[in-house]
Formats: C-alpha cells, sequence, structure tokens
C-alpha cells in the first residue's frame, strides 16, 4: 500500500513537472538538480518498498514524513502555493490514516499543517493563501478521520472472521461427547509428531486404549450410560498422562494417545497407570469398576503414521483376544504390550 502511494505521488509530480519547474526560487536551474534528488529519493522508497515482502510501521511512518519533506521541498521549488504540488499532501494522509493508532495520524496531521503553512513563512502572510491552507488542512482531517474509521471496522472485521475460523477449525477437530480432540486431529498431529521425532531422534509412541465391555453396558443399560462411562474414561485418562501427551477419541469406546519423548518402557508404565487409575476412578451404571484395555507401539525406522497406527492397534487387538482366550478357560502367558 505504501510502494502504491508514493508511485502514484511519483507519477503525479512527474505529470506537472513541466508546468511548474523547479526554478522559481532564487536558486534557479540549481532547482533542477534538487528536485532531481528528490525524486531520485521517492524512486528508491518506491523500488525498496513494493519489492520488501514486510516492513515495520515505524519506518512506514518515517517514509510518510519523508513524502511529506519531498512535497513541501518541491512546492517550494515551484514558488509556493502558487504550485499544485501541496494537493499530494492527501497522499500520505490517507496512507498514515489507514494504518496507524489515533495518536500518531493527530502528531502526524499537525507536522503536516504546519508544513503546508510554510509559504506563510517564506512568502509572508496572505489572506488568500491563508484561506486556501485552511480548507485543505480541513479536507486532510476529514479524510483521515474517515479513513481510519473505515479502515478500523475492516480490519475488526477481518478481525471476527478469522476468530470464525478459528473457532470453526477448533470445533472440527473436537470431539463433542468427551471433550478431547477427535481422529481428524489425531491423524493431523501424529504426521507433526512423527516428523519431530525423525529430525530430533527422540523417541515417540502411541497408545491405544479400549473400554471393556461397552457393547453390553449398551445393550444392558442403554447409549446415555454408555456415554457416561466414555467421558469417565476419558476425563481419567487425560490426567493420568503427562502434560506433553495429547489425548485424543479415536472412534467409538478407542482412545488414542500420543507418547512425545516416550519409550516402550515410559508407554508401558503408562499405560499400566491408566488401567489402575479406571479401576480406581470409573464406575459403570451397575456401579462396578470399569475396566480398559491398552495397546501401545514405538516409532520405529521407516515407520509412517499409518504402520504406527496399526502396529498398536494389534497389540491393543492381541491383548483383548488374549484376555478373551483366558476367560475361555485356555492357559495364557503374562501379557506385554508391544
Amino acid at each position: 500500500m505504501a510502494g502504491i502511494i508514493w508511485l502514484v505521488g511519483l507519477v503525479l509530480a512527474l505529470a506537472v513537472l513541466p508546468l511548474a519547474p523547479p526554478t522559481a526560487t532564487s536558486l534557479g536551474e540549481l532547482g533542477w538538480a534538487i528536485a532531481g534528488g528528490d525524486y531520485l529519493v521517492a524512486i528508491g522508497a518506491v523500488v525498496l518498498l513494493l519489492r520488501r515482502p514486510s516492513i515495520s510501521y515505524g519506518a512506514l511512518l518515517a517514509g510518510a514524513y519523508v513524502g511529506v519533506c519531498q512535497i513541501v521541498l518541491a512546492q517550494w521549488l515551484a514558488g509556493g502555493l502558487e504550485a499544485p504540488y501541496w494537493e499530494l499532501l492527501i497522499l500520505p494522509t490517507l496512507h498514515v490514516a489507514a494504518i496507524h493508532p489515533p495518536r500518531r495520524i493527530a502528531i502526524f496531521l499537525v507536522v503536516l499543517v504546519a508544513a503546508a503553512a510554510a509559504p506563510l513563512v517564506y512568502e509572508g502572510w496572505d489572506t488568500t493563501t491563508a484561506g486556501l491552507l485552511l480548507i485543505g488542512a480541513l479536507l486532510w482531517v476529514g479524510s483521515a478521520v474517515i479513513t481510519y474509521r473505515l479502515m478500523r471496522e475492516v480490519r475488526q472485521q477481518r478481525i471476527d472472521s478469522q476468530r470464525e475460523e478459528d473457532h470453526a477449525k477448533r470445533l472440527a477437530r473436537l470431539d463433542a461427547l468427551t471433550g478431547l480432540s477427535n481422529r481428524r486431529a489425531f491423524d493431523e498431529a501424529i504426521g507433526e509428531q512423527i516428523a519431530e521425532a525423525q529430525l530430533t531422534g527422540r523417541p515417540l509412541s502411541v497408545l491405544l486404549a479400549d473400554l471393556d465391555s461397552f457393547k453390553q453396558i449398551n445393550d444392558e443399560y442403554g447409549h446415555v450410560n454408555g456415554d457416561l462411562c466414555l467421558r469417565q474414561l476419558a476425563r481419567t485418562i487425560q490426567v493420568s498422562v503427562r502434560a506433553t501427551d495429547a489425548c485424543f477419541r479415536w472412534g467409538g469406546d478407542e482412545f488414542a494417545v500420543l507418547l512425545p519423548n516416550a519409550d516402550v518402557e515410559r508407554a508401558t508404565f503408562l499405560c499400566n497407570r491408566i488401567q489402575a487409575a479406571v479401576r480406581a476412578s470409573c464406575r459403570g451404571p451397575d456401579g462396578a469398576p470399569l475396566g480398559v484395555s491398552c495397546g501401545h507401539t514405538q516409532l520405529e525406522p521407516g515407520m509412517d503414521a499409518e504402520a504406527l497406527v496399526e502396529t498398536a492397534d494389534l497389540a491393543l487387538l492381541g491383548l483383548k483376544r488374549s484376555r478373551s482366550a483366558g476367560a475361555d478357560g485356555q492357559a495364557l502367558a503374562p501379557t506385554a504390550f508391544s
């Protein structure tokens, strides 16, 4: 925006240069050299502003003050208020009003009006000149106020729109029942965690937890009671893991936990901790303690997100099958998490 405004001012100044040459002062033809330097500075500013991806607000404000000085200088070289260059003062006024806070705008307008009134100093007091300057000052102030209010509303609308978009994104990644992040958020997070683990060389584990006998709870006590059990399980898992771990409702009665900087030993410890916490604090509709099965796996070289989750899921499935076989009276070896 600043680059375009400088470019517009430069083009307009060059357009009127033949009609208002910089030779009206006692400097005579030397005014051309001064004006040439003035235009070179303007060209450099245009190139700099249009090529740089970003620039500080302080630098933009300083550039606006430089632009005012250039316009006042061109006005003086061309003969004072009779020259048309002072009309260009509206350009830096609009720019400053569009992007700066009221305090900076007010100070800038004071400097602007004082600079524009310079002909009353070097040409002497003149009622007509003073009247023109007064009208110009009122126009600049009015334009600045309108521009500031308009841009403030535009910025507020953009902020509100961004907040609504961010809120919608959060809702799209949130499980409404448990308050945990959902499967979509898990799929996004696991890719980021794998990339970070591969970059840093730190271990990464994935833990899957499944509520025992969930179908039976739903069948015997209804889905409302089943949902209450899921909420209990979600809260218990969340408070049982570390602050750096991320909990998700993976689907149905299954929950997933991303365990950054956690090897097999640490993941096994967290599995046991979750199981103990669930037995101690979660109760089914009949008042009996709830149970949870946990399986986990650690990221290995060459694994992608799909392979990592599949391995953890197989570990969980193997544990549930071994427990089911044990319930049928078959001899079992002690269960190990993998």
